[in-house]
């Protein structure tokens, strides 16, 4: 296996989020290189339905970082948006005399929502390799209409989430993950493995994780985060549905 190759699986296998950067906005040409190598994803049907705004305005990161609570949303090197958007395709295909329904299909949205994702997941790539750290912000969906309105987001774009880069001040853990023994199967979903499988070793593993840390220690594991589910679908997230209708993704 050449060195090259090595590294790249390096980088995927040993990424983490970092929370916590140096005091200086990323160069001009760091930006450059982590917004092309999203750009650059794969993408359904040649669609390219995925966009990225940039938040450069310290008020609206500031606003931002209220509604996700998290302060390292205001304080970074680069904060993107990433976008679900279905507008461009619908301009397009109207300046064509084509107005096509499939747009307002919820498969329409599936496939933005994975052209975004893959957007994302290059760019977090391209930020690793350049040894500039970053975090997914999933928290922006506490107020998604708020951030829909600073944005101004026009009707079928969506906010996914935003990611914060910066060259790192901290050096976290890696924090375990499920692996093939819980989450890869061989031509079927196998629905046994929940019993079949014990969890203990795997969620002792996050246990002790999470109680070494430096930063944000606390006494938490897989199988309490997942039993509760709380988190995700705490206060305005409960709106969601309501403003995908209202963005024109209303599943007609």
């Amino acid at each position: 296996m050449s060195q090259s190759i090595t590294h790249v699986l390096d980088l995927i296998n040993q990424r983490t989020s970092i929370r916590k950067f140096k005091p200086m906005l990323l160069s001009g040409d760091d930006k450059k290189q982590i917004t092309k190598a999203s750009f650059s994803a794969p993408t359904t049907q040649f669609r390219q339905a995925g966009s990225v705004i940039e938040v450069s305005d310290p008020k609206i990161k500031q606003q931002l970082a209220e509604i996700c609570g998290q302060s390292y949303v205001a304080n970074n090197g680069l904060l993107l948006v990433f976008i679900a958007d279905e507008y461009r395709n619908i301009a397009i295909a109207k300046e064509q005399n084509q107005e096509h329904f499939m747009y307002k299909k919820p498969i329409s949205l599936i496939n933005a929502i994975v052209d975004t994702s893959l957007m994302a997941q290059n760019a977090s790539l391209a930020s690793d390799s350049l040894n500039i750290g970053s975090v997914y912000l999933g928290s922006i969906l506490n107020d998604t209409q708020k951030v829909i309105d600073l944005l101004k987001l026009p009707k079928y774009t969506f906010p996914l989430f935003a990611m914060a880069f910066g060259y790192p001040d901290d050096k976290p853990d890696i924090k375990p993950k499920l692996d093939d023994t819980n989450r890869l199967f061989e031509n079927s979903y196998d629905t046994n493995h929940i019993n079949s499988i014990n969890f203990d070793t795997y969620d002792k593993k996050v246990k002790d994780y999470y109680d070494s840390r430096d930063s944000h220690n606390r006494n938490d594991s897989f199988i309490t985060q997942i039993a509760q589910g709380g988190h995700l679908i705490q206060g305005k997230r409960l709106d969601i549905a309501k403003i995908l209708s209202n963005q024109g993704f209303d599943w007609q």
